[in-house]
């Protein structure tokens, strides 16, 4: 399906946005539908405004990580500077945010054939004795390792959580702490020829890792636009005879699901793993995301403002037409208690005041307190919300990886 919202001129500037925006609302007018609503017209305001820009915004942040790792790995035999380390470090961090804000839309090519980029772009919980073979040119993996060979690696190989462990690491691959003033020299070592025998094949790795994504992120955001495999269109054209959506319900009822995942991934994997209860154990620290760069409540705050994006439909300024918006044709008691579940869950993360790979051995009480906002969140979304919006919302065995 190439077709796009045919008013709407693709353009990236703020002007074209909100005459896209303006388009979308029009299509809102009461006795559109029985309750003076469109879904569609949503679906297509989301398109425009936070769905195809959060996919560029992540093409973007993906290309800028790459072009750091290589500046980083580019005196063969020289040193590298704790400044490229530096850049190279806050390049990822950014590319993490920005794969994260894509999570409500993790129901697309993301995970569904014949795309299935998820995997190759991140997968957690990273392997250290995996990524450990490919540096030590273990059997099988002692080959050279040029931006094909590190490509045709399997997902637990590569993808934004073994860049995390590359750059945060040293050359025995062990994370230090936080506070720990020695970790970035250290790691600054694991690249330098002079100091690590395998500091040659980690930038090959890293950089053969940071193309591959760049590579990843530009295929996905290709899934969804309008010019190349169009899914968003797919979304918007949702009905009989169509071949991925069967009716309109179909396609509102990802979108609604989107967000629950999002959030229910967040508080499963983010929160309650880390804390020891999905095991029903102590604390475990080495189970939380982004550890290596302890920046775990980074990951968690930019989950709900992916979902806070898709919910208010909203992103840089531009105010488009949301699920909020939805809610209030239908159950206009209900939007107020998700909007302060949200700032009550961003508020929960932010009096953490440590990692949370720490935070859960030094201050788990407060840990526990985010986990617990985030699930009345959750339950806001997963129970009322998807109620109200009479979403069939289902859960496939990709949800969270």
């Amino acid at each position: 399906m190439r077709r796009w919202f045919s008013e709407v001129r693709w353009s990236r500037s703020v002007a074209a946005l909100g005459a896209a925006v303006a388009l979308a609302t029009v299509a809102l007018t009461p006795g559109c539908w029985g309750d003076g609503f469109d879904p569609r017209a949503m679906i297509t305001s989301l398109g425009v405004v936070v769905i195809e820009p959060s996919h560029e915004e992540f093409a973007a942040k993906a290309a800028a990580l790459d072009d750091a790792s290589r500046r980083l790995c580019a005196g063969a035999d020289a040193a590298p500077s704790a400044g490229d380390l530096e850049s190279a470090r806050a390049a990822w961090r950014a590319a993490r945010t920005a794969w994260i804000h894509l999570e409500p839309f993790a129901f697309g090519p993301a995970t569904v054939q014949p795309w299935r980029l998820g995997p190759s772009i991140d997968k957690w919980p990273v392997r250290v004795a995996s990524v450990r073979d490919v540096l030590d040119a273990a059997p099988g993996f002692d080959g050279p390792l040029d931006d094909a060979a590190v490509a045709s690696l399997g997902a637990s190989r590569k993808g934004l959580s073994v860049v995390e462990l590359l750059l945060f690491s040293d050359s025995d691959l062990a994370a230090s702490a936080s506070t720990d003033s020695d970790g970035a020299t250290r790691a600054l070592a694991a690249f330098d020829p002079a100091r690590s025998p395998t500091a040659q094949r980690r930038c090959d790795y890293l950089t053969g890792l940071t193309a591959d994504l760049n590579t990843q992120a530009t295929a996905l955001r290709e899934a969804w636009a309008r010019d190349g495999d169009d899914f968003m269109g797919a979304m918007i054209h949702a009905g009989p005879g169509q071949p991925r959506y069967m009716s309109l319900n179909a396609a509102t009822s990802d979108l609604v699901g989107g967000l629950i995942v999002t959030v229910e991934r967040t508080e499963r994997d983010r929160l309650a793993r880390p804390l020891g209860l999905v095991a029903g154990s102590d604390a475990r620290p080495d189970s939380a995301e982004s550890r290596f760069s302890h920046t775990g409540n980074e990951d968690v705050l930019a989950a709900l403002d992916a979902v806070q994006r898709v919910y208010e439909g909203r992103l840089a300024g531009v105010q488009g037409v949301g699920v909020a918006d939805w809610l209030r044709h239908r159950r206009p008691s209900l939007d107020p208690k998700i909007e302060r579940a949200l700032e009550d869950s961003r508020a929960a993360v932010d009096a953490i005041g440590a990692p949370i790979d720490e935070a859960v051995l030094g201050a788990p009480e407060r840990v526990h307190a985010a986990y617990d906002a985030v699930m009345a969140l959750r339950v806001l979304l997963d129970v009322q919300l998807a109620q109200a919006l009479e979403a069939s919302v289902t859960f496939s065995d990709t949800d969270g990886d």
